[in-house]
């Protein structure tokens, strides 16, 4: 119900958090309706991968990615939830619909095999014969260094936006 409101209206959310600080301060939540980008870095710095939240806060409009910040009020219901299943989509179902969800893609072949992954990174992949993008964010993940995998591969992660591209995080 957030996503419907207004920029700049005020928000209550409830979630689990589905990811830690291998994404920077940023943190998403999902529950069984959808997904939402919190963004406050003196709030959301402790808030671990499986917190259950429920924030309050400003809805903006970030390069296009709805997030709520600041955070006005946080609440940490619970340490270690369930963090939900992720949606198997192909690269052109990648929408509004799903971003700040996890999402799960089958047999991606990227185009860059053989290279490093790096941070604050874009990569291009194609599955089911549609293109899509992966970003490794921020300096803490886990990815940075790794060999980009020749072959197919499959990717869970974050579906985020950055103006009008879809990137799974």
């Amino acid at each position: 119900d957030a996503k419907e409101k207004e920029l700049g209206s005020s928000v209550t959310v409830s979630g689990v958090v589905i990811n830690g600080d291998e994404l920077g301060v940023i943190r998403y939540i999902q529950d069984p309706t959808g997904g939402l980008a919190i963004y406050d870095p003196d709030k959301m710095g402790g808030i671990e991968l499986g917190d259950s939240i429920t924030i309050s806060g400003t809805l903006v409009d970030y390069n296009n990615l709805l997030e709520v910040q600041p955070v006005t009020s946080l609440v940490v219901e619970k340490k270690g939830a369930i963090i939900p299943d992720p949606i198997t989509l192909t690269p052109s179902q990648l929408g509004n619909d799903y971003v700040g969800m996890l999402v799960w893609i089958e047999s991606a072949i990227f185009d860059e095999a053989g290279n490093t992954f790096a941070s604050k990174t874009n990569y291009d992949f194609s599955a089911s014969g549609e293109a899509g993008v992966i970003r490794i964010s921020d300096d803490a993940s886990p990815f940075i260094g790794k060999v980009i995998p020749a072959g197919e591969a499959d990717i869970t992660g974050i579906l985020s936006r950055f103006y009008d591209t879809y990137q799974i995080l």
